[in-house]
């Protein structure tokens, strides 16, 4: 029997949504679509996602850990790899962050009523 260190990131809804805006993005910047692969290493995504929160991991740099020579005394990460991952992730969490905003107020603006019986029959606090 195999024992694992940590357990596995389970996939939650919702994290297509937010790997389509990096993918987007990503395009944009790099001229080359950007695939969706999952990776074996431990990262404390996991602890998100064992919650039910979406997860996505992207970073700047070589697209493999040897490439990146990673947790090793020489890891480095060059300034121009830095500056398209951060041009890449801010419009991405934009929009992310927009469509949700946008969602509050077509949930909140198409249900008032619901909210407004339902708050109204809570019994009230002594």
């Amino acid at each position: 029997m195999t024992r694992r260190i940590a357990d596995i990131v389970v996939p939650q809804p919702g994290w297509e949504r937010i790997a389509g805006a990096l993918k987007t993005h990503a395009r944009d910047v790099l001229g080359v679509d950007v695939p969706t692969t999952g990776v074996p290493l431990y990262t404390d995504a996991r602890h998100y996602a064992a919650r039910g929160i979406p997860v996505v991991l992207y970073g700047a740099g070589p697209s493999t850990l040897l490439e990146a020579n990673a947790h090793n005394a020489d890891e480095n990460l060059r300034l121009s790899d830095l500056h398209a991952a951060t041009t890449i992730v801010a419009p991405a969490l934009a929009d992310l962050v927009s469509s949700s905003c946008v969602e509050q107020r077509r949930l909140t603006h198409t249900a008032p009523s619901v909210l407004t019986r339902r708050s109204a029959r809570a019994p009230q606090a002594r």
